[in-house]
């Protein structure tokens, strides 16, 4: 047999429930930075993944609405059979999907306040179909390096306040 991980979070011949559900970029550069990122958080082999062009944006975006109906699905599945109770999104600075989608945005200034509006655009979504699970987005550099992005909470997009990670709360006046 081969070498055990030692960081293994469950037995994993024996696990039917997953922690979370991430939704994170194609971005052939940063697939591991992803692994190891939730690795860091405490997810390591406890979470599905979904992969979409933008992550945020691909959820969001309506020139191809079916990408978002896809991610919806996949949840809504992946829920079903792995009862998690999270959803983690996490988009990636120089991302071609957002250049591609946004051609005159310029500066990083402008790629960091998309990155922002879209995770918040996708909380509010996500929201509506999954009120009851937590949230949490993340922007990635290119060197792998993550912060966590606030989402702002109003009375109109939240059912339930206890779906957002306390660390994310910002509570909108």
């Amino acid at each position: 047999m081969g070498n055990k991980l030692k960081s293994q979070t469950q037995d994993q011949l024996v696990a039917h429930d997953s922690r979370s559900f991430m939704i994170s970029c194609m971005d052939f550069r940063l697939i591991d930075d992803m692994v190891r990122a939730m690795d860091s958080m405490g997810y390591n082999n406890n979470y599905d993944q979904f992969v979409l062009a933008g992550a945020s944006l691909g959820l969001i975006q309506t020139k191809y609405e079916h990408w978002g109906k896809t991610a919806m699905d996949h949840m809504e599945i992946g829920s079903n059979l792995h009862h998690f109770k999270e959803i983690i999104i996490f988009d990636h600075m120089d991302c071609g999907a957002y250049k591609k989608f946004n051609p005159k945005m310029k500066t990083t200034e402008e790629e960091i306040k998309l990155h922002h509006e879209n995770c918040q655009k996708a909380y509010e979504k996500l929201v509506k179909k999954f009120p009851n699970m937590k949230f949490r987005a993340f922007l990635m550099e290119i060197d792998g390096t993550f912060n966590e992005i606030s989402i702002k909470i109003t009375k109109e997009n939240i059912l339930n306040k206890s779906n957002i990670s306390e660390v994310n709360r910002e509570e909108s006046k």
